[in-house]
């Protein structure tokens, strides 16, 4: 069995609803051709006085109608739901109809085994779609991962600039004034020299004897 599904729905919710929508009306259309399972029991029209007695209407009961119903109102979204509610229907026919040879009965059983094929395909779909959409959102994710960590690199290397800006400052401003006090060092040195050589001239004129200066009175 083919089933055709709505390639072209990016939403995996729409994807999955749409896709067992279609799945419970290929079931419908398969295994229900006396239409005993598309609609509840009625006891009445089914000549089964006493269907309720036996199977309990609200945790028992269910039918191919009401599985579509859930399906639309999203009430029910998965392959797993979608065969537990199948299996409901088989179990509600099997235990109301305890003869083997029952001709509802037996056409229950041919529920599972025509279903099977058909929920298989749904759930690979279901899945390929599903990985398909997280292989597609994590590609788009990488990019703007990789752009967030060349932005944080930058940032990085802009405040490692700014940092080593400020020490080559601070190390000019050393440097400068190093070279300031060196240079006063050096100029007084020269103006010591100077005076040495003042005292040398006047020593010559003198004869080479030093003028003593008077000593001072106490």
């Amino acid at each position: 069995t083919t089933l055709t599904f709505g390639d072209g729905m990016a939403d995996p919710k729409s994807f999955v609803k749409q896709t067992l929508l279609e799945l419970v009306r290929k079931v419908r259309s398969k295994v229900d051709a006396y239409g005993f399972f598309s609609k509840p029991v009625d006891p009445i029209t089914s000549q089964a006085p006493d269907y309720y007695d036996v199977i309990d209407r609200e945790k028992e009961a269910m039918c191919l109608d009401l599985i579509e119903l859930k399906i639309k109102s999203g009430t029910l979204m998965t392959v797993d739901a979608f065969e537990a509610h199948l299996q409901r229907i088989v179990h509600c026919c099997r235990k109301y109809n305890t003869n083997p040879n029952n001709f509802v009965r037996l056409e229950a059983d041919k529920i599972e085994e025509r279903a099977a094929p058909m929920i298989d395909v749904a759930r690979r779909a279901i899945n390929r779609r599903l990985s398909s959409l997280s292989a597609f959102a994590a590609l788009s994710v990488q990019p703007q991962e990789k752009g967030e960590e060349e932005d944080s690199s930058e940032d990085t290397r802009n405040e490692e600039v700014k940092k080593s800006g400020s020490t080559s400052n601070a190390n000019g401003v050393g440097n400068n004034r190093k070279r300031r006090r060196s240079k006063v060092d050096n100029d007084d040195d020269d103006d010591s020299g100077d005076d040495d050589d003042h005292d040398d001239n006047n020593d010559t004129n003198t004869g080479g004897r030093r003028r003593s200066r008077p000593k001072s009175k106490r």
